[in-house]
């Protein structure tokens, strides 16, 4: 690498590089501009590229394409929803789109975040160690310009920003250089996009789908545990909960105690604001149609002992519970029918596969009955 220093003799400016082997165009000016001014400032410069338009105006293609009816024509651009109206000789594709070649580039990029092995596939990059020390030798190489350092270290401007995911006003601070910021605070920022983000349908339901696969590996669902259980994180668990976690076993004595308390269990369904799942929803149908009165209680409007059944038939003490097979296993079944049977209860219990089979369904519901 060959480190030079240059004066500009356009701008006048001193600016120092490093590169492996600069041309004797970059050895002169500290920018392509700077160079393109400078030669334009000469008037032989100038003669010459006049003579250059003078030979392509001669061109009848040329003339054609430049001389063309300009178009008018009116957009609402993807990006920022604006409607701009526009008249040029010949737009192409993305200026037919987009309103300018910035929301083009933020549309584009935005495509490409939905997508999930691209996502994962920038993760990886970002948190790798060639990545970070690159990031790294290009801020120290910045702190190294005295002009880049007097930009940020230049008087501060005071300005006051109300968030649009918390609605709260902010008053910060920012030097010439830097940009201002939108939002309170980084989690509002994240907060906000993935609430956009998630009202894209496509976008939700290539995540779900995304979630579903990934928890479906074992590798995957075993990394996720072995994160939870980690070393690490206890540690800063108990940093956090602090004397609660001093005093974990009375404490949950008193969640258990809390838990068989009807006001506590009510206002727990209230917050979580439970709705019927898809196959619940199926299976409420499929009794009412059959006459079986059952009542849908799996949103915490009744709990038996510390647990919550979906339906419930109160004058014959029948339970149904509707399980879904990537949610539950088969170890469930037998704990769950002997705690319903200590208060008296008979429980029958539906996979969500089985749903599909309409007729071997109505059979087992008979025989249970």
């Amino acid at each position: 690498m060959i480190k030079y220093t240059i004066v500009c003799p356009n701008c006048g400016e001193t600016k120092t590089f490093e590169k492996e082997r600069p041309s004797s165009y970059e050895r002169k000016f500290c920018s392509q501009s700077c160079g393109t001014k400078h030669q334009m400032s000469d008037p032989k410069a100038r003669q010459r590229q006049s003579k250059v338009a003078k030979k392509l105006w001669e061109d009848p293609k040329f003339c054609a394409n430049n001389r063309a009816e300009r178009i008018k024509y009116t957009i609402v651009c993807p990006n920022c929803d604006e409607t701009k109206t526009f008249e040029k000789h010949g737009p192409n594709d993305y200026e037919k789109k987009f309103c300018n070649r910035s929301c083009a580039n933020s549309y584009t990029n935005k495509e490409q975040w939905a997508n999930p092995v691209f996502r994962e596939k920038m993760d990886k990059i970002h948190k790798s160690l060639e990545y970070k020390q690159k990031q790294s030798t290009n801020i120290t190489k910045l702190w190294e310009d005295p002009i880049y350092r007097n930009k940020l270290e230049g008087e501060k401007i005071e300005y006051t920003i109300i968030c649009p995911n918390c609605d709260k006003e902010c008053t910060f601070e920012r030097t010439p250089g830097n940009v201002v910021k939108k939002f309170c605070c980084q989690n509002c920022a994240n907060s906000y996009t993935s609430k956009k983000r998630w009202e894209d349908p496509e976008f939700r339901q290539s995540a779900i789908i995304s979630m579903i696969e990934k928890w479906a590996e074992p590798e995957h669902r075993q990394k996720m545990i072995d994160a939870a259980n980690s070393p690490e994180r206890i540690e800063k668990l108990r940093a956090v909960l602090g004397p609660y976690w001093a005093d974990s076993e009375a404490n949950s004595q008193k969640m258990k105690a809390l838990w068989t308390t009807p006001e506590y269990q009510q206002a727990w369904a209230r917050g979580q604001n439970l709705k019927p799942t898809k196959p619940e929803l199926k299976m409420f149908y499929l009794l009412n149609a059959n006459k079986y009165r059952y009542v849908y209680i799996g949103d915490g409007g009744l709990w038996i002992g510390g647990k919550n059944p979906d339906f419930i038939w109160p004058e014959r003490r029948l339970i149904v519970e509707c399980f879904g097979a990537y949610w539950h296993n088969e170890d469930e079944i037998e704990p769950r029918t002997k705690h319903f049977a200590n208060y008296d209860f008979e429980t029958l219990i539906i996979w969500d596969y089985e749903l599909d089979d309409t007729e071997q369904l109505l059979i087992r519901l008979e025989e249970f009955h």
